[in-house]
């Protein structure tokens, strides 16, 4: 689905090792996006889309972020 129309667009993941988690999925012959790569290196976060093998996008994000800092408001 375009990232501009209702719906589930992507699911994203906190991860530690961004790099070496791309290593792990290219050898599993998973489809790394590699033009979506946002490298924040010194500014806080990365981050690369991947696909699942139905083409859901799938973010991972390595970052210095507290997860309970995000919680939904309401």
């Amino acid at each position: 689905r375009p990232m501009n129309q209702v719906g589930l667009t992507h699911l994203s993941f906190l991860v530690d090792d961004l790099d070496g988690l791309l290593v792990k999925l290219r050898s599993l012959g998973a489809t790394v996006l590699d033009d979506t790569r946002l490298d924040g290196r010194g500014k806080g976060s990365n981050a690369i889309f991947v696909t699942d093998p139905d083409g859901t996008r799938i973010e991972l994000v390595e970052g210095d972020f507290d997860p309970a800092a995000y919680r939904p408001r309401g």
